[in-house]
């Protein structure tokens, strides 16, 4: 495959991912990770990509990043353009590595009811209720889209339907909470559309990276680790608070999650690293 094929159709296939409705977050990354193979097309002056080259650029993406997470998410970038264009056969395989069958930075309750109470002191109004969102449903980010005021009527019953990659997923709303941003949005007079609109851009919802940077001034001022300082962080608590509760509804969790594979949800109910030195002290007190 000529290298130029590669550049000259970037443009075409990220506007299909747009199309596609994937959050901005993600078609950063693909494009973030198709242009820095293309730098390192660029830099080693090859016009001609073969296996050969691929392999070599799996090599150098070893070299430059210690963060297996990180470089599998560019081979996955990578694929999904190279299976787009019809060059399949030049797809990488991604790097393995051992499961951990622990987490090191879950959130616990103490975390969650920090997060809300310095919301809350700094007048965060805002950021308060899209915690509370993240914590006690479990959404990704980028499904905050689907909480509007139409959504949250009575007559959805707490109920909002979420359609991710192609699914369709009934997310419940605890009562409590409903009620509480039905008398938010009543409060801060909105009326239609998204419940946290925009300070800059009128009828269009804040953006996930603005959301991301107030969670990280919330945790600075209420000394909460910034490690967990995201909007994912939030999912993974609410996935690990459920199944400290209903352990046996596995498979409720992984429906309210909205996850493909059960393997997904799995990672759930391994261990904190704090929790195995318990088990461990218990077995030598």
């Amino acid at each position: 495959m000529k290298k130029q094929i590669l550049i000259n159709k970037l443009d075409e296939w990220l506007k299909e991912q747009f199309l596609s409705e994937l959050s901005e977050n993600t078609r950063n990354v693909y494009k973030q990770s198709i242009n820095k193979f293309i730098n390192y097309l660029n830099n080693k002056e090859i016009s001609d990509i073969d296996k050969d080259v691929m392999i070599k650029y799996k090599n150098y993406l070893d070299e430059v990043s210690k963060s297996i997470n990180s470089k599998n998410l560019w081979i996955i970038s990578l694929n999904k353009y190279l299976k787009w264009l019809g060059y399949k056969n030049l797809c990488l395989r991604q790097f393995k590595y051992q499961k951990k069958y622990f987490s090191v930075n879950a959130m616990t309750h103490a975390d969650f009811k920090r997060f809300l109470r310095k919301a809350k002191e700094l007048n965060m109004s805002q950021d308060y209720y899209i915690i509370k969102i993240l914590g006690m449903t479990g959404i990704r980010i980028s499904e905050l889209k689907y909480f509007t005021v139409e959504n949250l009527t009575k007559k959805n019953k707490n109920i909002i339907k979420i359609k991710n990659k192609g699914k369709e997923r009934d997310v419940i709303i605890p009562n409590s909470l409903a009620r509480d941003l039905r008398k938010y949005c009543r409060g801060q007079k909105i009326k239609s559309g998204t419940v946290f609109p925009s300070p800059k851009i009128a009828g269009k919802m804040i953006t996930e990276k603005t959301i991301n940077i107030h969670l990280k001034k919330i945790a600075g001022a209420g000394r909460v680790s910034l490690k967990l300082a995201h909007a994912h962080a939030f999912r993974d608590y609410f996935a690990i608070s459920f199944l400290e509760k209903y352990p046996e509804n596995f498979m409720f969790l992984a429906d309210l999650m909205g996850h493909s594979s059960l393997e997904t949800t799995r990672i759930y109910t391994r261990l904190t690293t704090e929790e195995k030195q318990k088990l461990i002290s218990k077995i030598h007190p």
